[in-house]
C-alpha cells in the first residue's frame, strides 16, 4: 500500500513539474523570438504557422478590421487581445505582428484590433467601445476559444481604455488576466509629465527630461473635439511643426488661435507643474470631459481580473511611477503582480552594452523578471 502511494505521488509530482517545466522552457523561447534582432526564430522549430484570420468586428457606430491569430489545430485555446499603443502601423505594426504570432505559437488565439478611434492623428473615448467589441467577439468564437480564459493586453497610452473596457466588460463575462505595459493610471499627470518633466509619488517631486514630441501628440487630439475649425488646422500644423523641429518658433501660428485655441496652446507650452490643475479646467469643456473618460483614476472603480503591471523604469514618455500609483489603487480591489524593468525604453527594449557587468546587474535579473512574466501568462492556459 505504501509503495503504491509512493509511486503515485512521485507520478504526481512528475506531472506537476513538467508542465512548470515546459513554461519554462516555452518562455525562455518566447523571449528569444520577441528580441528585434532575433533573426530566427526559435519556437517556428516546435510548432506550426498560426492561422491568421482578419474577421471585421461591429462597435458603436462603426465597424473596424482586426487581425485573429490562432494555433493551427481544432482545439480550444486560452485568448488574449493585443490593444496597441499609438503608432503608425497600429495593428499591423510589425512588433505587434510578431508578438501575435509568438504568443499563438505558444498556444493562444490572440485578437488584435484596428482600432479606429486610436491612430497617431486620432484619440477618442470611442476606443472603449471598441476594446468592449473586441472581447465580446473572442468571446463568440467559442469553436476556437476557450471562453473562461480570455486575456488582455494594453500597452502605453492603450492601457488605460483596455483598463476601463474590461472594468466594464467583466459585468458580462470574467475576464482572466490582464496586463498594463508602461501604462498610466491618471491621465491628468502624464499631461503634466509630458509638459513640464515632473510628476509626484507619496509627497515627493521627481524630474525627467520627457520626451520633446510627447505633448504635441496631444494636439492631434484634442484638435478633433474644438468647434472652430481654423484653430484645429494651426494646432495641427503647429504640432507637426514641433514633432519635426521641437526648436521652431511658432507665435506667428500662435498668434492666430481663439481663444480656444490659445487654452489648448497655453497648457501644452507650459512648462510649471503648479499651474497644470488650473490650465487644464480652462480647457473647453468637450476636452475636459474627454480626459475624464479615458482617464482609469476616474473610471475604473471595480476590477476582479488578475492583474499585471509592467513598466520602465527609463521611461520618458509615461512615468513609472504611474504604474505604481495604479498598483496602490487596484490592490485592494484585484490580485496585482508589479514589475519594473530597466532595458526597456516606454515600450521598446533598448539593451545595454553587452559587458561583464551589465550580463550580471541587468540582462541575467531583467530576463529573470521578463520571463516570469511570460511564464505566469503561460499559466494562465490552464
Amino acid at each position: 500500500m505504501v509503495k503504491t502511494l509512493s509511486v503515485l505521488a512521485l507520478i504526481i509530482l512528475i506531472i506537476i513539474f513538467s508542465s512548470q517545466l515546459r513554461r519554462v522552457f516555452l518562455s525562455g523561447l518566447v523571449l528569444h523570438d520577441l528580441i528585434p534582432q532575433a533573426h530566427t526564430k526559435w519556437l517556428k522549430y516546435i510548432s506550426k504557422n498560426p492561422v491568421v484570420e482578419h474577421p471585421q468586428v461591429d462597435y458603436g457606430n462603426g465597424r473596424m478590421e482586426t487581425n485573429f491569430y490562432r494555433p493551427n489545430d481544432r482545439k480550444k485555446h486560452a485568448a488574449v487581445i493585443f490593444v496597441h499603443g499609438v503608432n503608425e502601423l497600429g495593428k499591423d505594426d510589425p512588433r505587434i505582428v510578431n508578438l501575435a504570432e509568438t504568443f499563438s505559437r505558444v498556444g493562444f488565439a490572440v485578437l488584435v484590433p484596428g482600432l479606429p478611434d486610436m491612430t497617431p492623428g486620432k484619440l477618442n473615448p470611442e476606443v472603449i467601445s471598441e476594446i468592449e467589441a473586441s472581447l465580446r467577439y473572442i468571446h463568440s468564437r467559442d469553436d476556437v476559444v476557450a471562453t473562461d480564459k480570455i486575456g488582455a493586453l494594453g500597452f502605453s497610452i492603450g492601457s488605460g481604455p483596455t483598463l476601463i473596457a474590461v472594468s466594464e466588460i467583466e459585468k458580462e463575462f470574467p475576464i482572466k488576466f490582464l496586463v498594463s505595459f508602461g501604462g498610466y493610471h491618471d491621465l491628468k499627470e502624464v499631461i503634466s509629465f509630458s509638459t513640464t518633466g515632473h510628476f509626484t509619488y507619496q509627497g515627493q517631486d521627481h524630474y525627467i527630461e520627457p520626451d520633446p514630441t510627447s505633448r504635441w501628440f496631444f494636439v492631434r487630439y484634442y484638435s478633433d473635439f474644438l468647434t472652430n475649425g481654423n484653430d484645429s488646422s494651426i494646432l495641427k500644423q503647429i504640432a507637426r511643426t514641433k514633432i519635426s523641429d521641437p526648436g521652431t518658433d511658432v507665435a506667428d501660428l500662435s498668434g492666430q488661435l481663439s481663444p480656444e485655441g490659445i487654452a489648448i496652446f497655453s497648457l501644452l507650452t507650459n512648462t510649471d507643474p503648479a499651474k497644470v490643475s488650473q490650465l487644464i479646467s480652462d480647457l473647453p469643456q468637450q476636452l475636459q470631459d474627454f480626459i475624464s473618460e479615458l482617464n482609469p483614476a476616474e473610471q475604473v472603480k471595480m476590477l476582479k481580473t488578475n492583474l499585471f503591471i509592467v513598466h520602465s523604469v527609463n521611461d520618458n514618455v509615461i512615468p513609472y511611477t504611474q504604474s505604481l500609483e495604479l498598483e496602490n489603487y487596484l490592490k485592494e480591489k484585484t490580485k496585482t503582480n508589479f514589475f519594473l524593468l530597466s532595458i526597456f525604453s516606454h515600450v521598446n527594449p533598448q539593451f545595454p552594452p553587452l559587458t561583464l557587468k551589465n550580463i550580471f546587474t541587468q540582462y541575467f535579473p531583467e530576463t529573470y523578471k521578463f520571463g516570469k512574466l511570460i511564464c505566469d501568462i503561460l499559466g494562465y492556459q490552464k
